[in-house]
């Protein structure tokens, strides 16, 4: 994807708007996990996705 494109993304923007949340020295992460419980089942469901390819969690492996 080109940078002009990615830069135009709602998603681009939404990542700014909570790189400067958490920038925030009042960000409160307990408030902001306890929050996103209050998401519809299926927005959760996107949120943990969305957070598994940042790396922000990592990719559950199975031993078989």
């Amino acid at each position: 994807m080109e940078r002009f494109e990615l830069e135009n993304s709602r998603e681009f923007k939404a990542a700014q708007e909570l790189e400067d949340a958490l920038n925030n020295m009042s960000w409160n992460s307990e408030k902001f996990a306890e929050s996103v419980m209050y998401y519809h089942r299926t927005l959760q469901q996107k949120h943990r996705n969305t957070k598994r390819k940042t790396g922000i969690i990592p990719t559950m492996t199975r031993n078989i």
